[in-house]
Parts: structure tokens; sequence; C-alpha cells
């Protein structure tokens, strides 16, 4: 939390607000994170210009859902590819 703060990030910012990749030049949203997060869409963070980046991974997202009946509902988006 001191490096949010540090960073000038609000304790109650949306990840998707703070975690973003560059692509020709525009902001997108990140779609992962790292393996180690137990995510389904890995990403791999690298420096690009001094700045954190998206330096890998992958161009398919899915969409999973786990309902009380315990039923997995999975929707795949295709995006432009990172690598």
């Amino acid at each position: 939390m001191f490096a949010q703060g540090k960073a000038g990030i609000p304790l109650n910012a949306r990840f998707s607000d703070v975690r973003k990749a560059v692509r020709n030049g525009e902001r997108i949203r990140d779609h992962g994170s790292t393996g180690e997060s137990g995510v389904l869409d890995v990403i791999t963070p690298g420096r690009v210009d001094g700045k954190t980046d998206v330096v890998f991974g992958s161009s398919c997202i899915q969409e999973v859902r786990f309902t009380q009946e315990q039923v997995a509902s999975l929707r795949e988006l295709e995006v432009e590819a990172l690598n």
C-alpha cells in the first residue's frame, strides 16, 4: 500500500483503472496478471522506455463465471496479440 500511495494511486482505485498496456500510443486495459497470481490469462510485465508495460502475453481472453450450481460458463474473446 505504501508504493500505491507513493505512486498517487487511491486505495479504492479499481484494478482496471491502474493496470494499462500501451499499444500504438494508446493506453488499453491490462487483461491479465502473472502466473503466480493464479489467473487464467497470464501476461509478462517488463520495462519499455523506462516504464512498466506488458512485454508478452496471450491473445485470447477467457471470461469464466462460477454459479451457485458450480457450473462454469466460459466465453472467449479474441484480442490483438500482445506478443
